[in-house]
C-alpha cells in the first residue's frame, strides 16, 4: 500500500491554524471544486467562471470587513482573553451574588462596580492581564446590570503603602 508522506499533512494543519489560514484553505478549496464543475460541465464553464470571479473578488472584502470590525480576529489573538474573562466573571458572579444579596438594590450595584472599578484601575505592567482584568471587568458590569451608569463612590481603594 502507498504510504501518504506524513510532513505534506502536517504542513498543511500547521498552515491553517489561526482563522486567516482557514479562511485562505476554504478559498482554495472552493475555487479548485468550482474549476472542477467547470471541467465536469463544460455547458455552464462560463457560469463558473463568472462564479469563481466573484468569490475570488468578495473573498479580500470579507476579510478586510472582519479585520476592520474586529481587529486581531484573523491573526486568532482575541478570542482567547475574552472567553477566560467570560468564564472567570460568571464564576466570580456566581460566588460572591450569594453573600451580596443581603446588601440593598443601591448597595449591592454599588459593591459590583467598586469591583469591577478596582479590577480595571489597579496598577499592573503586564499588558495581557490587563486586558483580562478590563474583560472580567467588563462581564461583571454587564452581569450584575451596571452598563451605563457611574460609580457613586470616590473609586477604588488605593492600595496601602507598605
Amino acid at each position: 500500500m502507498n504510504n501518504p508522506d506524513r510532513s505534506n499533512w502536517v504542513a498543511l494543519i500547521e498552515a491553517i491554524k489561526t482563522p486567516m489560514g482557514f479562511l485562505v484553505f476554504a478559498l482554495l478549496l472552493i475555487e479548485g471544486t468550482m474549476s472542477g464543475f467547470a471541467f465536469a460541465m463544460p455547458h455552464f464553464a462560463p457560469t463558473v467562471a463568472v462564479a469563481m470571479f466573484a468569490v475570488f473578488v468578495l473573498f479580500p472584502l470579507v476579510v478586510l470587513l472582519v479585520s476592520a470590525l474586529w481587529p486581531g480576529v484573523l491573526q486568532g489573538a482575541t478570542g482567547r482573553f475574552s472567553s477566560h474573562a467570560d468564564h472567570f466573571a460568571l464564576e466570580l458572579y456566581a460566588a460572591l451574588d450569594g453573600a451580596l444579596s443581603n446588601l440593598g438594590k443601591p448597595d449591592r450595584e454599588e459593591a459590583w462596580a467598586v469591583i469591577a472599578e478596582v479590577l480595571e484601575t489597579a496598577p499592573t505592567s503586564d499588558a495581557e492581564y490587563v486586558k483580562f482584568r478590563v474583560g472580567v471587568a467588563g462581564r461583571l458590569r454587564r452581569q450584575s446590570s451596571l452598563v451605563n451608569r457611574t460609580l457613586s463612590s470616590k473609586g477604588a481603594v488605593p492600595p496601602a503603602a507598605g
